[in-house]
């Protein structure tokens, strides 16, 4: 490094000398054009030079300053502390400039929350109400169960609850025997089980605007008759669908308040359900394009209470590493859940050519298993499916070396079922609290509502009778939903650090160390370019472009 450094000082002193030496001190005058010729990088190609020469003379003229003085320090001494202080500058610089690069690969987010103000909704003064999907925890009636002629299907529910090996061969073997009653039932849908076990639609008792029943709300009318809900089967069960298409509207607060009771049907609890220590209803809010079975989470409410959910209406946008709003599922609109579900159903599916219960939307893409091929296959895919999908291990042990990578195949991923967010999310924020059915409300309603408890609900021969004030209060669940605000609040996931970051950073580290710009870059290239063509392919000023 010194003897470079000495080349370039004594070729720059020869050159000062040998300038003064012709000129006998005076300054040679020049013509503007050649001035103007003479300060580009091409000039070195009409003149012969070394290398050594023309990187002198690029230290002195180049933007970058550093260089400068390496180039025109007076000593050996100097040059050395400017040279080293130089080539420290360019590390640390480059160091930033990766670890800048490296940032911006990682497409760092951050999170904008604003309160939008819609102008239509502040004209029309209403806001959309959610559909709400309310489930009962009693998946099998003890009234199904209990029914002689379920007898089979009541063996067949214990055995699936235990699921042993010992068990399920035993299934099997009845299922083949064409003597055994229970190969009578081989073609029954564990899908069409559910929907005859579960909570009938008649456990939603009513359903209120004020005083008005939600039967005669406008909002509720479709081709003359009210849809205001409908019966949904999935893995959970049956549940209601309230507000299935999104038409009901609503003022804030009590003025637009809903009410909605169930009945929740606890003495008709059967020894299925009891496996579970809770008794009541899951409910959850969401927009009419999804489904309650794609929610991760609901609000577990208990028969002999008062809910008041106070909805907060937002909308989440993401930028980046999302599905877009137009992409579709069989469980509706696209949602991390949905995708979820579409992916065990996919994973069941290629195990055993069918899905425990058909998605909503299905267009014809699964079939139901029956009760052979849910206790064959079925089930056993599923709990493969589960414990592949909450597997938090690094590594997965099913992954398999292919030539030193490691590679899984279709039915691992679809265990992983890596999902990612939806770039446009509508979510409905419930604040809720509670408090105990007032009795007096219930001494006051139950000489009215005895008689068509006793008829609908009473089943003496299953143990199931509801005669007393006390049943009432702890069969009822009351909800009360209405929205606390007609704003919208927008949460916006946006890129924290972007292309233009980027730059800001490197041009900043460019010219804090080096002194260096966007042109000192061209001219580093128009030099490196310049002095190859010069000194590799011999090029001259009137042609630096042929090859000689």
């Amino acid at each position: 490094m010194v003897s470079f450094l000495e080349t370039i000082e004594q070729e720059s002193n020869s050159k000062s000398a040998g300038a003064r030496g012709t000129d006998h001190g005076f300054k040679k005058k020049t013509s503007s054009n050649e001035l103007k010729r003479q300060s580009t990088v091409f000039a070195s190609l009409a003149r012969e030079t070394t290398l050594i020469m023309d990187l002198h003379e690029f230290g002195s003229d180049t933007s970058a300053h550093g260089l400068k003085y390496v180039s025109e320090s007076p000593n050996l001494f100097t040059k050395v502390f400017f040279f080293l202080m130089w080539v420290s500058a360019v590390i640390y610089a480059m160091y930033g400039i990766g670890d800048s690069i490296k940032q911006y690969a990682q497409r760092p987010t951050g999170t904008k929350y604003t309160v939008v103000v819609n102008e239509e909704m502040d004209q029309k003064q209403y806001i959309n109400f959610p559909t709400i999907t309310v489930c009962s925890v009693n998946k099998i009636r003890k009234s199904y169960i209990e029914d002689p002629k379920n007898s089979l299907m009541k063996e067949y529910l214990t055995k699936l609850e235990s699921y042993t090996p010992e068990v399920i061969e035993d299934l099997i073997a009845r299922f083949n025997d064409t003597e055994d009653e229970m190969s009578g039932v081989v073609d029954i849908t564990y899908e069409s089980v559910l929907q005859m076990a579960g909570t009938s639609s008649d456990r939603f008792i009513d359903c209120r605007r004020r005083s008005v029943h939600c039967a005669g709300l406008g909002d509720f009318q479709v081709d003359g008759r009210a849809e205001v809900s409908v019966m949904e089967t999935s893995a959970a069960g049956t549940c209601w669908r309230i507000n299935p298409n999104g038409t009901l509207k609503g003022k804030m607060g009590d003025y637009g308040a809903v009410t909605l009771k169930f009945w929740a049907d606890v003495q008709d609890y059967s020894a299925t359900t009891a496996n579970g220590a809770q008794e009541g209803f899951l409910v959850g809010f969401h927009d009419n394009d999804t489904y309650g079975s794609t929610m991760s989470s609901g609000h577990l409410m208990s028969p002999g209470n008062y809910y008041k959910a106070d909805l907060r209406y937002k909308e989440m946008r993401r930028e980046e590493r999302c599905v877009p709003a137009e992409h579709r599922t069989v469980y509706g609109g696209y949602s991390e859940g949905a995708c979820i579900m579409e992916c065990k159903d996919k994973f069941v599916h290629l195990r055993c050519g069918c899905v425990q219960v058909t998605p909503p939307e299905n267009g014809g893409s699964y079939r139901a298993c029956t009760l052979k091929e849910w206790a064959t296959c079925g089930m056993g895919a599923y709990l493969e499916w589960f414990n592949g999908f909450t597997l938090t291990a690094e590594k997965d042990p099913a992954a398999v070396p292919v030539e030193g990578v490691m590679t899984i195949g279709r039915e691992e991923q679809l265990k992983r079922c890596k999902c990612q967010p939806a770039c446009s999310e509508k979510q409905y924020e419930a604040s809720v609290s509670s408090s105990s059915v007032s009795k007096a409300f219930v001494n006051h309603i139950y000489p009215f509502a005895k008689g068509p408890i006793d008829a609908m609900f009473s089943q003496p021969k299953y143990g199931v009778n509801y005669s007393t004030p006390e049943d009432l209060k702890d069969n009822m669940m009351v909800l009360e939903v209405l929205f606390s605000s007609m704003q919208k609040s927008q949460i916006d996931q946006v890129i924290t650090y972007n292309f233009y970051n980027l730059l800001g950073d490197i041009g900043g580290v460019l010219g804090l160390f080096l002194g260096a710009s966007m042109f000192t870059i061209i001219e580093f290239i128009l030099f490196a370019g310049v002095s190859m063509a010069k000194y590799c392919c011999k090029a001259t000023a009137s042609g630096w472009l042929d090859v000689t």
